[in-house]
C-alpha cells in the first residue's frame, strides 16, 4: 500500500515537474479542470490510505508503537494521517470533482 502511494506521488509530482518546464502548452495543461480533478484525487487517495498504513504499521510495532517514549511511536504519525481528511474536508473535494466532472470534456 506504502509502495502504490509513493508511486502514485512520485508519478504526478514527475508529471508536474514536466509540464512546469514546458512553457505555455504546460501551464495551460496545469491550469486545465482536468489537471484539477487529478491533483484532487491523489489528494483524497492519500489522505484515505495513509491512516490504514500507519494502522498496519503501528499493529507491526505493537506496544512499542503506543508508548511516546519509543522509538517506534506512532501517535504523531497517526494523529497526523487522520488530520489529512480533516484539514481540507475529503467530503469537499468530492462534491468539488462531482462539479467538475460536469463541465470537463476531455478527461
Amino acid at each position: 500500500m506504502l509502495q502504490r502511494l509513493r508511486t502514485s506521488i512520485g508519478d504526478c509530482l514527475t508529471e508536474y515537474e514536466f509540464l512546469r518546464s514546458s512553457g505555455v502548452e504546460g501551464a495551460e495543461k496545469l491550469s486545465s479542470v482536468g489537471y484539477a480533478i487529478k491533483i484532487n484525487n491523489l489528494k483524497i487517495d492519500a489522505s484515505e490510505s495513509l491512516p490504514e498504513i500507519v494502522g498496519l504499521a503501528l499493529r507491526i510495532c505493537g506496544i512499542l508503537g503506543y508508548k511516546n517514549d519509543s522509538p517506534f511511536a506512532m501517535s504523531r504519525h497517526l494523529r497526523d494521517s487522520h488530520s489529512s481528511i480533516l484539514m481540507v474536508g475529503n467530503d469537499r473535494m468530492y462534491a468539488t470533482n462531482a462539479n467538475l466532472l460536469l463541465v470537463v470534456k476531455d478527461f
